[in-house]
């Protein structure tokens, strides 16, 4: 009898971690309950909450490259004018997130952008370009379809409102003492309207989490009058 017992007792010890463990419910109170910092909108807040965030990224290009291949200064220069050198692009992202609801949250991000491009003409006159401006506006909406234990998955709804310049002038050997509209990687605007649809889904349990996000990076329905000219 009491060999039974301790038998019992032993299978009821071990039953109550697997009990627990699929009663684990889903919780941003930990680092892997929030997306990585180049993920926006990973997930819903709890209704009345309000998160203001801040992300910073820097991206370093050089040279002019094909594929895998860099493509040689000379040989550049001989098809082309200019030869871009090197371009250093500092962006500041600006957002802020409101619970509405238990399912709905809204979200709404800009970013500020510092960039400066390094150039070399056919005549050998380097010269540098530099632009600080806005870039455009994201506006989300985020709802909870699967808020189950472990699991969470919500839509992505948003918009792209054109706030920033898609037409960025300065100074170039090519225009001095006037300026010229500089290359499309120093604007920060696109120009257009767009529709920005997606869906992200994560399961966690005890020690981890995994989890994934599809987006439509730009859907445009409409360009703004200074885009078209």
């Amino acid at each position: 009898m009491v060999r039974k017992s301790l038998i019992a007792i032993a299978l009821l010890a071990v039953a109550a971690p697997l009990a627990a463990q699929e009663e684990y419910v889903w919780t941003s109170n930990r680092p892997d309950g929030h997306g990585p910092i180049g993920v926006m909108g990973t997930r819903t807040l709890d209704e009345g909450a309000i998160e203001f965030g801040y992300r910073f990224s820097q991206l370093n290009s050089r040279g002019v490259w094909f594929d895998n291949d860099s493509i040689p200064l000379d040989l550049t220069l001989e098809f082309y004018e200019v030869a871009p050198l090197s371009l250093t692009n500092q962006n500041h992202n600006f957002s802020i997130a409101v619970g509405a609801t238990e399912r709905l949250t809204f979200l709404a991000s800009i970013d500020y952008s510092s960039r400066q491009r390094e150039q070399l003409t056919q005549d050998l006159i380097f010269y540098v370009t530099e632009a600080q401006e806005l870039g455009d506006l994201r506006i989300s909406g985020l709802y909870n379809f699967v808020n189950s234990g472990p699991y969470r998955a919500h839509f992505n709804i948003g918009a792209l409102i054109p706030t920033g310049s898609d037409n960025v002038v300065g100074e170039t050997p090519f225009s001095t003492p006037n300026t010229e509209a500089l290359p499309y990687d120093m604007r920060p605007g696109g120009g257009t309207f767009a529709f920005l649809p997606g869906v992200t889904a994560s399961i966690q349990n005890e020690f981890a989490s995994v989890g994934f996000q599809l987006n439509s990076t730009r859907c445009p329905w409409a360009r703004t009058a200074r885009a078209s000219r």
